[in-house]
């Protein structure tokens, strides 16, 4: 299949060679994985190819695309080093971290508060009955959040959330992977579902100021389910970027999710 991105993928083969940024990934997180090797160096190729290698950080949390044991979660892009620390006991899959909804959380050393923004995080939430948790928590009343609402089957997003509704929302089925965008551009805020088809806008009249540690799994409100993948970037993504985004993942390190 051929993506647009000066890739092509036939049985997830490499024509040209191994990215140096992929190669020395793979020797901090102690990638062994062919599978991820092939996976992991065609996403960070196709994210070049965007122009947006230096404006983005990512964490691959599928057990074969990081370090699959121990409390590291290793970042990868070119923003900088932000690697994760695994808190309370959530644990390695093939599908990626799996969190309890408890006490389970990933911190980082991300601190920085980007007035334009962009969030995305492939998860699956296990547990609805008006359970409300986060995927992707920087504050929700000074920074923003990705996560799920309190109605069943939404997920949504804020920046600097302290009045009603606090955030936008669209539907996304429990119980089965999903890739949520949360974007910022000057004051309009966007919360997009698997690519720009399904999206929900809204204004955002002040400036998010959070200097809270981003964090996945939630530090306040608690994800019960796995995180596959997260990623933030300094800048806006427009819909088209969310759609190249999105299809460069699901084919590359998102490959076996049964995302749509």
């Amino acid at each position: 299949m051929y993506l647009g991105l000066g890739l092509r993928l036939g049985g997830l083969n490499v024509s040209q060679g191994i990215d140096p940024d992929a190669s020395a990934y793979f020797a901090t997180a102690g990638i062994t994985d062919a599978t991820a090797k092939v996976q992991i160096n065609l996403f960070v190729k196709g994210v070049k190819n965007l122009g947006l290698w230096s404006s983005i950080a990512s964490w691959p949390l599928r057990s074969t695309q990081n370090a699959g044991t121990g409390t590291t979660a290793y970042s990868l892009g070119g923003l900088g080093t932000f690697n994760g620390t695994l808190v309370g006991g959530p644990t390695w899959g093939v599908d990626g971290i799996i969190f309890d909804g408890f006490n389970d959380v990933i911190t980082t050393g991300l601190t920085t508060q980007f007035t334009d923004f962009a969030a995305m995080a492939t998860a699956k939430v296990t547990i609805a009955a008006g359970f409300a948790s986060r995927i992707i928590d920087k504050n929700f009343s000074t920074g923003f959040w990705l996560g799920k609402g309190f109605v069943d089957n939404e997920a949504g997003g804020g920046v600097k959330e302290v009045t009603p509704p606090f955030g936008r929302f669209v539907a996304a089925q429990e119980g089965i992977f999903n890739t949520l965008f949360s974007t910022r551009g000057g004051t309009t805020h966007s919360i997009y579902k698997n690519g720009s088809s399904t999206v929900a806008t809204g204004t955002v009249v002040s400036s998010a100021l959070s200097s809270d540690s981003l964090s996945f799994g939630g530090s306040s409100n608690f994800l019960p389910g796995t995180i596959s993948f997260t990623l933030i970037s300094n800048q806006s993504f427009s819909g088209g970027v969310v759609d190249s985004i999105y299809t460069l993942y699901k084919t590359t390190l998102g490959n076996g999710l049964g995302l749509p």
